[in-house]
């Protein structure tokens, strides 16, 4: 009984070690200097939901619109104060098999 028992719990125990979990997380940033740093903005793709009780997603294009709104002020205010050049990213000038 007491070998059941001590196998029992030896198993409980590997089975337990084995659900810990890991996270690794890097801190690397980048060389942004003023001036000399061109980052390509992607298009903005936002739609804000309002989920109700029944668990239906219902858009709001009000939110969107203010979303998009507080989105592009935020990108303009930190592009000013980083002093970085903001490209349009345009998929057409990638070759095909990127697109």
């Amino acid at each position: 009984m007491k070998m059941i028992r001590f196998a029992l719990v030896s198993c409980l125990a590997l089975a337990l070690a084995a659900c810990q979990t890991t996270s690794q997380v890097a801190q690397v940033r980048p060389d942004l200097r003023p001036g000399d740093t061109r980052i390509a903005l992607m298009p903005l793709e936002l739609q804000l939901y309002q989920l109700t009780a029944g668990g239906v997603r219902e858009p709001k294009a009000e939110w969107t619109k203010d979303a998009e709104l507080h989105v592009r002020r935020a990108i303009n205010l930190i592009q000013s104060e980083k002093q970085l050049q903001l490209v349009e990213f345009d998929a057409s000038t990638l070759p095909l098999d990127q697109q």
